[in-house]
């Protein structure tokens, strides 16, 4: 706890360990590793809702995520950015993989492709990489097309995610060289993390397999995870059910264009 108790001394002139919750350190440790628009909260909300698992949001790219789930010590907003930025494993040692309960079983943060790319930050792959027994959630949506809607969605109406009911009154147009970029840089990434953590245990779970057998997938994943098997919720639910080809606005354009490449078929609506 040495950063971290640097920080409590520098903010309130006395060192003070946080408050670590138990000695258990014998408890699974996973990454949730995907992408932007691949059901990553509807994921991680579900894993919170079981009270063996702590599952972080996005602590190495937001740390609006960040405070507020356990109790920690109190540090300012700033010094934690700080830390994040300048001392980010000691970030994961000391903050996330630290001491808990007996009753935690599991412990583990969402983290996607492009996060953790500049500065001190780059070092957390090696790290994630080299450590000892560290589980992976991959986290992937079978047709790209979607996730991109997804993501253009969100950016257009600033509503990330919802507990409302799906609207069905959406859409948009597509330019065709940037569903191409998008889907060889996630198809790039997809293959580079596979061999990058090809060494470590890997969970692959599709979002849309999740919503359509979400028990048999919660089950498989609790089993990956070692917590014992209980029901979990979450209040998330889909942006939209609209079928792709009514929410693109120029889907048979862009289905033309795609028809004889290796993209096929993700517009087979």
């Amino acid at each position: 706890m040495a950063v971290v108790n640097s920080i409590l001394k520098n903010v309130h002139g006395e060192p003070s360990a946080p408050d670590i919750g138990g000695g258990n350190v014998d408890y699974t440790k996973f990454i949730i590793l995907t992408t932007a628009r691949t059901g990553s909260s509807y994921l991680s909300s579900l894993l919170r809702s079981h009270n063996q698992i702590v599952s972080f949001h996005e602590i190495l790219h937001g740390l609006q995520f960040f405070s507020g789930y356990l109790k920690y010590p109190p540090i300012p907003i700033k010094k934690l950015n700080e830390l994040r930025n300048d001392h980010p494993i000691d970030l994961l040692e000391e903050l996330i993989f630290r001491n808990y309960s007996d009753n935690i079983h599991a412990v583990g943060f969402k983290i996607f492709y492009d996060h953790a790319n500049q500065g001190n930050l780059k070092n957390v792959w090696d790290y994630l990489r080299n450590m000892k027994n560290l589980k992976i959630i991959h986290l992937q949506r079978s047709n790209l097309l979607e996730s991109l809607v997804s993501l253009k969605l969100s950016m257009k109406t600033g509503q990330w995610f919802t507990t409302t009911k799906p609207k069905s009154n959406l859409w948009l147009r597509l330019d065709y060289d940037e569903c191409l970029d998008y889907f060889k840089n996630i198809s790039t990434n997809l293959d580079y993390f596979k061999r990058f953590f090809s060494k470590n245990e890997i969970k692959d779970i599709y979002y849309d397999e999740l919503l359509e057998n979400t028990e048999k997938k919660l089950d498989e994943l609790q089993n990956f995870l070692g917590v014992d098997k209980k029901p979990m919720k979450t209040p998330l639910k889909k942006q939209t059910n609209q079928p792709l080809s009514d929410t693109i606005l120029n889907y048979s354009e862009l289905k033309r264009k795609f028809s004889s490449t290796k993209w096929a078929a993700f517009f087979e609506d």
